[in-house]
């Protein structure tokens, strides 16, 4: 059970006030940047994540597992502008806001664990 909590955690994080190295790059550039941000901060997060669930029982791994989810589809809107419609540069804007909330959620949770 818990092995495929995992692997649905993995994809909800891998389907999101922190500056980003990002920011001050060529629009062509920032895409990409945002990409290998993105990359480490999902590492990160699932990291966080598996933590919290592998001493879990099953009925908390699942309700966490729906909570993250829910957090992920937040974000994820969020992030997004309300016309729906993005340039190259607009779509690294997007990432790197995602980026921020799942590095500020990493930190969120590490501290509720400590």
């Amino acid at each position: 059970m818990k092995k495929l909590i995992f692997a649905a955690i993995f994809a909800v994080a891998s389907s999101s006030a922190l500056a980003s190295a990002c920011e001050n790059l060529p629009e062509y550039q920032m895409i990409e940047c945002a990409d290998e941000e993105e990359k480490q901060a999902v590492e990160e997060l699932t990291k966080v994540y598996w933590e919290i669930i592998r001493d879990a029982d099953d009925a908390y791994a699942a309700h966490f597992l729906k909570t993250a989810r829910l957090w992920r589809e937040y974000i994820e809107h969020e992030c997004s502008p309300p016309h729906g419609a993005v340039s190259v540069g607009g779509l690294a804007y997007i990432k790197m806001c995602q980026n921020a909330a799942i590095k500020e959620r990493v930190r969120e949770l590490r501290a509720r664990r400590n």
